[in-house]
């Protein structure tokens, strides 16, 4: 059974208490989320075990579409299926609404946009308002109030073949991999827990990003190609097999 303390976990979820027309910020149980506009990012300003607080940037940086032999495809012309900046995408955002997940209490904010044909990422990000647990997986998840997750989704994809002629390097579509940032300010990057999935992002909060998947919307959970989630420093480096309909990947802070 695996304890959260005021953990991330790569599933999001918060409480909106204010909503500004570019940069929605949800803040619960002592916890506040800010999502920075059109760049895919988003800021965590979560609680200290000194009884201070703490920033921590997320941001999803860059994807990939690979070949079998793990070639990057779909990197040029005007509609990229691979690119190392999310900055040009057009994000939409979702009203906050409290809801139940795993029936606990939350808040949550939804932003996604449409990448190329119908290859869509969609974050959800929540803030637990209670105490409690859930299962990912293997995993038995204990969380708290204030505990951060963000569910991020990748829906119904073009896939670089026969059908969708991809530029600059085409091949047949095979896997995606997705950049994740999250760096805590002025700590360096999240220090592995003795090698573990957890890892110390300061101030007693803790980061636990998992090496499991879902394809059929969180009933059954698949385990990564070997080696993944990748870490260098700040950036972890997902990698999901060629689907149909959408994967769902669960961090938590």
């Amino acid at each position: 059974m695996r304890a959260m303390n005021k953990a991330i976990f790569v599933s999001l979820f918060f409480e909106v208490c204010s909503m500004a027309s570019a940069d929605p910020t949800i803040t619960a149980a002592g916890v506040s989320v800010k999502v920075k506009g059109q760049s895919g990012k988003m800021t965590l300003t979560i609680p200290t075990n000194d009884d201070g607080t703490s920033d921590v940037e997320c941001q999803m940086k860059a994807l990939r579409q690979l070949d079998a032999d793990g070639k990057t495809l779909g990197g040029g012309g005007s509609e990229k299926h691979s690119f190392n900046s999310f900055a040009t995408q057009e994000f939409t955002f979702s009203a906050p609404t409290t809801g139940k997940y795993m029936n606990l209490t939350t808040s949550s904010i939804t932003f996604a946009s449409t990448l190329v044909g119908s290859s869509e990422l969609k974050v959800i990000i929540m803030v637990f308002q209670e105490s409690g647990s859930f299962t990912v997986g293997k995993d038995v998840i204990n969380v708290t109030a204030g505990t951060v997750k963000f569910n991020v989704e990748l829906g119904t994809w073009s896939w670089c073949g026969s059908d969708v002629n991809c530029k600059a390097s085409s091949g047949e579509g095979h896997s995606v991999e997705l950049d994740i940032i999250i760096s805590p300010e002025g700590q360096g990057s999240p220090a592995s827990k003795g090698g573990s999935r957890e890892f110390d992002i300061g101030g007693g909060n803790e980061l636990l990003m998992l090496d499991t998947y879902s394809t059929d919307g969180g009933s059954t959970w698949v385990t990564m190609p070997a080696g993944y989630p990748k870490v260098d420093g700040s950036k972890f480096t997902l990698k999901f097999p060629k689907w149909t309909g959408s994967v769902i990947y669960d961090p938590v802070v």
